[in-house]
């Protein structure tokens, strides 16, 4: 029906997110709203009833406005309010927007149902933080909003800065201000249940295709090109895994103390250690974790900037599950895509640079498989961090800076 107008693909080619894309969206939204709410509506009776046999028992609570109709409030007999959305086909996506979670091959419209509850932190949680007054700014991805730094907002090279668990934005604030000196564009986003952005309440919500498509729609969202990441942590799993998929957008890749598991090899034993503390500790102390895996410790002051995104532990369900969605294990649901990912780093030809830590176990020996099987990491100057750990950032955040404004001046 829809792709009779435009198909996803024609979208694709066109561009999601440009000035077109949207002008295109919108001559069509009227036309396609009354037909589409005919397909939508028994799509929402069909997995209400599959629910409620399965002893959900939900109720509508009220008719959708006219440019809600993905959309359904429901309750159950508890009294607990849920939201539906059915995210349907690029053109509605990017009328709204909200992009789709996938596409087929033929460009047919993807249905997905799914509940989605989450938690924002309050903004005055993120007033007067120790070194860290840069402007928020947010994008709405998958119907939540993600919160980013972007200082400034123009110039010719990005630098994407990605961080892990449980750390967020905060972890980059020595290092941007060096970068933008040097006359480049900064990018920190704060992945879902971190930081600034929001936060769903239920583990079950979080797997690592989730944070894949929420940082690709981003980037899709911003139309970032010609970006140099530098990644950490979790920012290697998820934004290694971005940049092989969409190698087009990057001109350099910098990993530091990550890697990107497919669960062939066994974990180590720090990490396992790490995995099984996460879980069973009774409170999760995002600060205190970020003490424990630096050399410097940190003062009071910026332990509470880690600990400012989690009032209580409700907030923590993202932090929680990280370390059980890495793959230890051939058959993780991540690890056939995180295979794919490798063929393509194992033929990456452009830049790769690794700065890793002298004083970190968990991800200790990683630079050497990086510097080995890439080959844009041949003849680079790799450097191993001295009296740094895990968060190498919040040690020597400023040298970091400046081996990457060096890489970049090395390498254009």
């Amino acid at each position: 029906m829809i792709d009779e107008r435009f198909s996803a693909k024609e979208f694709q080619d066109r561009g999601f997110y440009t000035k077109e894309a949207y002008e295109l969206a919108d001559q069509l939204k009227e036309e396609i709203q009354q037909e589409l709410y005919q397909v939508i509506a028994p799509v929402f009776a069909n997995i209400v009833e599959k629910l409620n046999a399965m002893g959900h028992n939900l109720r509508l609570c009220c008719d959708p406005e006219p440019d809600d109709i993905h959309y359904r409030d429901f309750t159950d007999e508890t009294g607990n309010k849920y939201k539906m959305l059915l995210a349907v086909d690029t053109v509605l996506s990017v009328g709204y927007p909200n992009p789709v979670r996938g596409i087929d091959n033929s460009g047919s419209a993807l249905y997905k149902g799914e509940f989605m509850e989450f938690l924002r932190t309050p903004d005055e949680r993120f007033e007067n933080l120790e070194g860290y007054d840069f402007t928020p700014h947010y994008l709405e991805v998958m119907d939540m909003r993600m919160h980013f730094v972007d200082e400034p907002r123009t110039s010719g090279e990005t630098v994407l800065l990605l961080h892990g668990e449980p750390s967020w934005s905060y972890l980059y604030r020595k290092m941007i201000p060096i970068i933008i000196t040097a006359g480049h564009r900064v990018v920190a986003p704060d992945f879902f249940g971190f930081g600034r952005s929001d936060k769903p309440v239920n583990r079950a919500d979080y797997s690592y295709q989730f944070h894949v498509d929420a940082l690709t729609e981003f980037l899709n969202q911003l139309n970032l090109t010609n970006i140099t990441l530098f990644c950490q942590d979790w920012g290697g799993l998820i934004g290694l895994r971005v940049a092989a998929e969409n190698p087009d957008r990057f001109s350099r890749l910098i990993a530091a103390n990550t890697f990107l598991p497919t669960g062939d090899r066994p974990a180590s034993e720090a990490f396992l250690r790490w995995r099984d503390y996460s879980q069973s500790v009774p409170e999760f102390h995002a600060g205190g974790i970020i003490k424990g895996a630096v050399v410097t410790k940190p003062s009071p002051e910026v332990i509470a900037g880690y600990d400012a995104p989690y009032p209580d532990e409700s907030y923590k369900a993202g932090a929680r599950a990280f370390p059980l969605l890495v793959p230890i294990t051939p058959d993780n649901p991540a690890s056939a895509d995180n295979r794919k990912a490798w063929e393509v780093l194992v033929n990456w030809q452009k830049p790769f640079l690794t700065l890793f830590s002298d004083s970190d176990p968990v991800s200790r020996g990683g630079d050497a498989v990086f510097q080995k099987l890439i080959p844009g990491a041949q003849g680079q100057p790799h450097k191993t961090i001295v009296g740094a750990g895990h968060f190498l950032q919040e040690d020597k955040g400023e040298e970091l800076a400046e081996l990457i404004v060096d890489f970049i001046a090395g390498t254009k």
